[in-house]
């Protein structure tokens, strides 16, 4: 259940404000940590839920494809920006889903502010802000 709860965590990302696709684009490429999460409604699971994602790491590559690791956890995918590059969809690969019990679907978000070092999430009833990692 908590890795199930990280991986919901740290997959509901994206959309910007302002932002063109080819900016936004351009700017996600590398890793982000987890810094704060913040529940914008009741949440049902663990309460330390939010402590276990912090320090969480999440890579998008040029290609398209994402690695989100918090410990021993990891998981891999390939994730698309709307049109309008303010929502980011995720789809996991099967194997590494379902390593930890979860489904290959795609789990939109919205970004609510992206620059160099900082970006910040808000999907599900939560909001995600991350630092730019050195990773």
């Amino acid at each position: 259940m908590k890795n199930f709860i990280l991986f919901i965590l740290l997959s509901v990302l994206f959309s910007s404000n302002g932002m063109a696709q080819s900016e936004n684009k351009e700017i996600i490429i590398g890793c982000w940590e987890v810094r704060q999460v913040i529940f914008t409604k009741k949440f049902k699971g663990p309460e330390d839920a939010a402590m276990e994602a912090m320090g969480a790491t999440v890579c998008f590559d040029k290609q398209g494809k994402f690695l989100n690791k918090n410990g021993e956890t990891t998981i891999k995918g390939s994730y698309s920006l709307s049109e309008n590059g303010r929502t980011i969809y995720q789809n996991s690969d099967d194997e590494s889903a379902s390593e930890i019990g979860v489904k290959n679907e795609d789990v939109p978000g919205e970004i609510i502010m992206l620059s160099q070092t900082e970006l910040q999430v808000e999907a599900e009833g939560l909001i995600l802000y991350f630092r730019r990692s050195e990773q």
